[in-house]
């Protein structure tokens, strides 16, 4: 484990981080494949980091930190802004924006895991929570996520029941334009 604070991981780690603004004013002004080509590049410097601080022995507490800071930071500023109306051309594509209840469903779910670590440490003391190799899988897999929740509320044997917003008190998705 390094004791230096700049290395080279955590220079990519920041750099990704200083990526999201990028990533988020390349959506609102419509550059979608600037965009989509940032998202990209933010996940290569993602798995680039950990490998060259494992490679060579750059690891550091910082990096440790930084790190999960910067995948939450891009996972969640992705779903907010891609849940957002405003960021589309009209009309919009019938598979866009995301609907707010996923959002909601993946943001919930770190913030119980975060309280869920704060209450172990607070009531054991705990702290060596590490990494294991299906999160770090699943962590790999969450542009999909991206991509795949507009599909699976698409279908219409689940359609029926999601709350719509651009239909108050109505039943049926934001995707069925029933109102």
């Amino acid at each position: 484990m390094s004791s230096r604070i700049i290395t080279l991981p955590n220079l990519l780690t920041i750099a990704r981080m200083a990526l999201i603004p990028v990533f988020v004013s390349l959506l609102f002004y419509q550059k979608f494949l600037l965009a989509l080509g940032v998202f990209v590049f933010a996940g290569i410097t993602d798995g680039l980091d950990g490998l060259l601080a494992r490679r060579f022995h750059q690891q550091s507490p910082l990096g440790r930190i930084l790190d999960p800071i910067a995948d939450k930071m891009m996972l969640v500023t992705s779903f907010v802004v891609l849940s957002m109306r405003g960021v589309y051309p009209t009309p919009l594509p019938h598979h866009l924006p995301i609907p707010f209840w996923v959002t909601i469903t993946v943001i919930s779910r770190d913030v119980f895991i975060l309280v869920g670590a704060a209450a172990i440490n607070i009531v054991s003391g705990f702290r060596a929570f590490r990494p294991s190799f299906l999160g770090k899988l699943r962590l790999s897999f969450w542009p999909r996520r991206l991509e795949s929740a507009p599909a699976i509320t698409s279908q219409p044997s689940i359609r029926w029941f999601l709350p719509s917003p651009s239909c108050p008190g109505s039943t049926t998705s934001s995707l069925s334009r029933a109102c």
